[in-house]
C-alpha cells in the first residue's frame, strides 16, 4: 500500500515513555484514508503497533464491500 500513497499529512502526535500515537491522512488513487497508529514501548523499544483505519472514505467510494454480509 505504501507505494500507492501520493500524499501523507500528519494531523496529530502524542506520547509518553510507554506509548505514542500518530494520526495522519493519506491520499490514495481511489480515496483518502485517515489512519492512527498506537505504539506501545518498553525499555525504549517498540513492543506493539496497532493500526486503526477510518473506513468512511473507502466505504463511501464503494471499496472493500464485495462479499460482505453488511455491504
Amino acid at each position: 500500500m505504501l507505494e500507492m500513497i501520493s500524499k501523507l499529512q500528519v494531523r496529530a502526535e502524542s506520547g509518553s515513555a510507554r506509548e505514542a500515537i500518530l494520526l495522519y491522512d493519506t491520499q490514495l488513487p481511489m480515496t483518502d484514508v485517515r489512519l492512527a497508529e498506537h505504539f506501545t514501548v518498553a525499555d525504549r523499544q517498540t513492543t506493539r503497533i496497532r493500526h486503526i483505519h477510518d473506513t468512511a472514505g473507502p466505504r463511501t467510494a464503494g471499496i472493500g464491500l464485495a462479499g460482505r454480509a453488511d455491504g
